[in-house]
């Protein structure tokens, strides 16, 4: 047997190839060979771990062509320790395919079952929001109606008080209307980016006491309380006064609108750092955790209990916190059902 013969039957040569071979075929796995002279029924090269009887039983068997080095048929046995480590190795390019694929499909279901939930969400408030503007626009425009109808009466000519009061109905019916129209108006405007504001010096001071004393025979009729605790010591920012008195008229008019039958209202002003700060706290029906984030989305009203029942569109709080940002400012809101809710409007000093 020649030198190169001698070379190639030496058990670390012919290691060392099989594991550069097995690299290439990216297969990292203990092994152990033998090679099997078929005419002789002998290991030329025995097992180096594993008895003869194991190896013979191995499946990974390779006939080597016949040369001048091996007259005789000769076989390369392989045995692995691990089959399936194999076997999930080489699976594992693919199976990771699989599954990030199979992980695509359900995000992407997943996601279109959200956005249709949501587009049957906002469809759903969309619809309230129409039946209750329809509903909020009929009363006054059936209120002025009635008025025209009276003030047609030819009896009615002579009686003056009765006159002017079917006059002064009419009067407020319309108001009624135009701030409704403003409200959707002024929203629109804002969502668009072109509600311009007149930014002027304002005391928070006086435009609270000017919305409290506009609503406080409303509060005093429903032997109601209205408490006010204006403490803070700066109370002038940069603001645009028409639509900061209406934050504080929505605010106010929501506590007195979600109280029981005698409302209690506590209005408090401080000063935290740089921010003026107005406190508006009912003692009424409240709202629910879950829907105290989605309480200043546009159109949205809680459609549950008391709160469902009461007048409005849902478009006052989606303004309020609207307007707040445009002051650099932001709202909190702190609520329990059946307790109250307080609404906390930070807005920065001036």
């Amino acid at each position: 047997m020649d030198s190169n013969t001698m070379k190639l039957l030496n058990r670390d040569f012919l290691n060392r190839i099989i594991s550069e071979e097995l690299k290439e075929q990216t297969i990292i796995a203990n092994f152990d060979f033998a090679l099997y002279n078929a005419f002789t029924t002998k290991f030329v090269i025995a097992p180096g771990t594993i008895s003869e009887k194991s190896m013979l039983a191995s499946e990974y068997v390779f006939g080597l062509k016949a040369s001048n080095r091996f007259i005789a048929p000769h076989y390369l046995i392989l045995y692995f320790s691990g089959e399936r480590a194999i076997y999930f190795q080489r699976m594992s390019t693919l199976m990771f395919f699989i599954a990030v694929f199979l992980v695509t499909i359900l995000s992407i279901a997943l996601l279109t079952l959200y956005q249709l939930y949501r587009q049957k969400r906002n469809v759903e408030i969309r619809t309230d929001f129409i039946n209750n503007i329809t509903h909020e626009f009929k009363t006054p425009i059936s209120t002025i109606s009635l008025a025209c109808e009276g003030l047609e009466d030819p009896n009615l000519q002579k009686e003056t008080a009765l006159k002017a009061t079917y006059v002064s109905i009419i009067k407020e019916e319309n108001n009624r209307l135009k701030v409704m129209v403003s409200n959707i108006l002024q929203l629109a405007q804002l969502n668009k980016g072109q509600l311009k504001m007149k930014m002027d010096n304002c005391n928070m001071h006086e435009l609270i006491k000017k919305v409290t004393d506009a609503v406080s025979l409303q509060i005093s009729t429903a032997s109601g309380i209205l408490s006010l605790q204006l403490n803070a010591e700066n109370a002038l920012i940069l603001g645009d006064i028409v639509h900061l008195e209406n934050i504080i008229i929505n605010l106010v008019e929501n506590a007195i609108k979600y109280s029981r039958e005698k409302p209690v209202i506590e209005i408090k002003t401080y000063n935290v750092k740089k921010y003026f700060v107005l406190s508006i706290e009912d003692h009424g029906i409240g709202i629910a955790k879950k829907n105290q984030k989605r309480i200043f989305q546009e159109f949205y009203r809680v459609s549950s209990g008391n709160i469902h029942n009461t007048k409005g569109h849902g478009l006052g709080l989606g303004y309020v916190k609207k307007i707040v940002s445009l002051h650099v400012g932001y709202i909190e809101i702190k609520s329990e059902l059946n307790k109250g809710t307080n609404f906390i409007v930070f807005l920065p000093t001036k």
